[in-house]
């Protein structure tokens, strides 16, 4: 009898699989898109923090500049 049921899950079970083949098929490029911008995010964040100590820290105006 558990023979027979198994078959029946088995059965139940292959268009589900299909399905969720196909979703994933179509979810795949969205994924990539998505994780190629956060790559970009990353690295424009981690440069960013990289040439922070090279910023200016106290930037003093001169006295020429200075409004009157």
């Amino acid at each position: 009898m558990s023979r027979r049921t198994g078959l029946h899950e088995d059965r139940v079970r292959e268009p589900l699989m299909r399905r969720l083949e196909r979703a994933a098929d179509d979810l795949n490029p969205i994924l990539v898109v998505i994780v190629v911008g956060l790559l970009i995010l990353n690295f424009s964040v981690y440069s960013a923090l990289q040439l922070a100590p090279l910023a200016p820290q106290n930037v003093q105006s001169s006295p020429a500049a200075a409004p009157r």
